[in-house]
C-alpha cells in the first residue's frame, strides 16, 4: 500500500513537472512572438512619427500603445478583465490602510485614461477627479465615470485646482510619460493636502518590456526613491513586483518558486506610496 501511495505521487509530480515545463515553453513562444509583432508595429509608429515633434497621443489612445491606456478593455462600457479588476481592488485596499474611511475623500488620477479606476473609486463614494493629456481617452471615461475630468498635459500645464485640495493622488503607469517631472511633481504636491496620500506605479525600466516610445522618463526604483525624498515627501512604502502579462495574476503568485525562469519576460514595478509632510 506505502509503495502504491509513493509511485502513485510520483506521477502525480512528473505529470505536474511536465504540464509545467509545457506552459513555460508555451510561454515563452507567446512572449517571443509578441515580441516580434510589437517591434514590428513600433517601427510603423516610429515611420508614421517622423518630423513630428510629440507623440500624437490622439492616435496612441486608438491603437492601445500607451501602457497607461486600457480602453481595449472597456471600449464602450465592456466590463474590464477579471485581471485589470482585481489589480485595481487591490489599489483600493492598499489606500484603505492609510484611511479609517475612503467615504467623501478627494482623489484625483492623473492620466485618468479611460476611467477604469474612477469607476471602481466611485463605488466606494470617493470624490473623483481625473486629468488626461488625450480627448479620445476624456471622451471614453465620461462613458466610464461621473468624475470631473480635464484634459491637459500635466508635463506643462498647471492643475486646474486650488492648493491643498486633494487627500489622495494616483499615478499608475503615467510618470514614465512625463517629459517634465519636477513640474509635475510639484503641481501634484500644490494640491494634495498636507498628510495627503500621493500613490505611485511606474516601469522599473530593466526589462525589453518597458520599450514604449512615449516612455521619457524611465528611471530605476532607487532613483524614484532620491527625487520623492528631494521634493521632501515622506514614504509610507514602496517595493518591488513583476507583472507578467497575459499570465493571470493569481496563478502566477501560487508559482514563486518558479518565478527565476520567468523572471526575463516580465515588468518589474516600482510601487510608492508617499504622504505630504
Amino acid at each position: 500500500m506505502i509503495q502504491l501511495t509513493k509511485k502513485i505521487k510520483h506521477k502525480i509530480k512528473f505529470i505536474y513537472e511536465y504540464f509545467f515545463n509545457k506552459f513555460i515553453e508555451v510561454y515563452k513562444n507567446i512572449y517571443y512572438l509578441k515580441k516580434f509583432f510589437d517591434s514590428k508595429i513600433r517601427k510603423l509608429y516610429l515611420s508614421f512619427l517622423k518630423g513630428k515633434d510629440q507623440i500624437d497621443y490622439e492616435e496612441y489612445f486608438l491603437q492601445d500603445k500607451g501602457s497607461n491606456y486600457d480602453n481595449v478593455w472597456v471600449k464602450g462600457g465592456i466590463p474590464e478583465s477579471i485581471v485589470t479588476s482585481l489589480i485595481l481592488s487591490k489599489r483600493i485596499k492598499d489606500l484603505q490602510k492609510y484611511f479609517k474611511n475612503l467615504k467623501r475623500k478627494k482623489l484625483l488620477d492623473t492620466g485618468c485614461s479611460s476611467g477604469v479606476f474612477l469607476r471602481l473609486c466611485e463605488k466606494f463614494e470617493i470624490q473623483t477627479f481625473g486629468v488626461e493629456i488625450s480627448k479620445l481617452a476624456i471622451e471614453e471615461a465620461k462613458l466610464q465615470t461621473s468624475a470631473k475630468l480635464f484634459q491637459l498635459d500635466i508635463s506643462n500645464e498647471k492643475l486646474p485646482f486650488r492648493s491643498n485640495t486633494f487627500d489622495i493622488i494616483t499615478c499608475f503607469d503615467v510618470i514614465e510619460h512625463v517629459k517634465n517631472i519636477n513640474f509635475y511633481i510639484k503641481e501634484a504636491k500644490r494640491v494634495l493636502k498636507k498628510n495627503g496620500i500621493f500613490y505611485i506605479i511606474t516601469p522599473n525600466g530593466k526589462q525589453p518590456a518597458d520599450n514604449d516610445i512615449s516612455h521619457f522618463n524611465l528611471k530605476k526604483h532607487s532613483e524614484w526613491r532620491k527625487i520623492f525624498i528631494k521634493n521632501n515627501f515622506f514614504i509610507e512604502n514602496t517595493y518591488l513586483y513583476t507583472w507578467y502579462s497575459p499570465v493571470p495574476y493569481l496563478f502566477i503568485q501560487k508559482i514563486r518558486k518558479k518565478l527565476n525562469e520567468l523572471k526575463k519576460f516580465g515588468i518589474e514595478q516600482s510601487v510608492f506610496i508617499l504622504r505630504k509632510k
